[in-house]
């Protein structure tokens, strides 16, 4: 489960968005802030990580989610000041953003329940021995309805991790969020600044540079203000990310499933099993019968062989075993003492 986990976080962390959002092209070293950098899968992880089967997203620049946020904001104008972000066309987006965050997360909880199971099975065909019967039944009547049940809780439970963030109504933190956005304007504009000061002309002056710099977010600036919008909804997906991992983990996984597993079969699940369940439970298979009674049978018969064989053993006057010598010579010590 530790194991699961760890995919489980890496493969949010790089794969749970709809598109990789990247710099663009034209930027000085676009992938140096860690913007499109994708973090490497361990290899200790790789083959957990191929479990899940979850793909590598689509990239997309800056520029491209820029000019289709304009034309969204074209089509769902407000009453915002011009140049404004809309936080509805953010929300919106960040949305479609999280559109595959249910499938990575069932797909986690699905191989969580699958390695609980065949651990709990295990155990109970440890325990039993080779007596498949008992540990068939227990297994029938215990082990199978104990996941069935915890699968459809896992599932109500995962429907109201994410009710939030389907429905756009989810609010982060607010000194996280600000926290993000800060960044993210940080490694923007010293995005700028490293593309401005390389493409400088030779024997610039320190007023043209200071001009150049001041005027960084003018070229940027359109009628919708898309640019921030998807500023606003990488810090929104930013936020919410850990948040969501971590409840699936915590809430999902460990509280609806791990914690209650030493409750599958306890003494007083056996206390309140009837008669005919216990006896079915404790019945021995026909396998075991049949093997039972052939070595009864077989015992039967050594012991008659044995029996025979003391009948026809030759008797030796004289020759007294090392006990019997000791037992006669043991009696017959006091009339040694008596005799003058």
């Amino acid at each position: 489960l530790r194991s699961l986990n760890r995919a489980f976080g890496f493969i949010m962390a790089n794969r749970s968005g709809r598109y990789r959002i990247v710099p663009d092209a034209s930027d000085s070293d676009a992938g140096a802030d860690g913007d499109s950098e994708e973090e490497e899968c361990p290899e200790y992880l790789r083959e957990v990580v191929e479990e899940y089967g979850i793909q590598y997203p689509e990239v997309k620049t800056n520029s491209e989610v820029v000019a289709e946020l304009q034309h969204l904001a074209s089509l769902n104008q407000g009453l915002e000041f011009p140049g404004e972000a809309n936080s509805d066309l953010a929300r919106q987006l960040f949305k479609d953003q999280a559109t595959p965050w249910h499938d990575i997360a069932w797909r986690h909880i699905e191989l969580t329940l699958a390695a609980s199971q065949e651990f709990a099975e295990g155990a109970f065909y440890h325990i039993t021995g080779v007596d498949d019967s008992t540990s068939g039944a227990i297994v029938n009547d215990c082990v199978e309805p104990f996941f069935e049940a915890k699968r459809e809780k896992l599932r109500d439970k995962l429907e109201e991790l994410l009710h939030p963030y389907a429905n756009g109504c989810g609010i982060p933190p607010e000194d996280e969020f600000r926290k993000i956005m800060r960044g993210i304007r940080l490694r923007r504009l010293a995005r700028q600044i490293q593309e401005r000061l390389e493409n400088r002309p030779e024997g610039t002056q320190r007023l043209d540079i200071e001009n150049m710099l001041r005027d960084l977010d003018v070229a940027e600036v359109d009628s919708f203000g898309s640019a921030k919008v998807l500023e606003m909804m990488e810090a929104f997906y930013d936020a919410s990310l850990s948040t969501f991992t971590d409840n699936v983990i915590n809430l999902a996984v460990e509280r609806c499933l791990v914690y209650p597993l030493p409750a599958l079969f306890t003494s007083e699940n056996v206390h309140q099993m009837t008669v005919e369940k216990l006896e079915e439970l404790a019945a021995e298979s026909p396998d075991v019968r049949t093997q039972r009674d052939d070595l009864e049978k077989e015992i039967r018969i050594l012991k008659e062989g044995l029996r025979r064989c003391q009948r026809h053993r030759p008797h030796l006057r004289g020759r007294l075993s090392y006990s019997d010598r000791s037992f006669f010579a043991i009696l017959t010590l006091p009339h040694q003492r008596l005799s003058p």
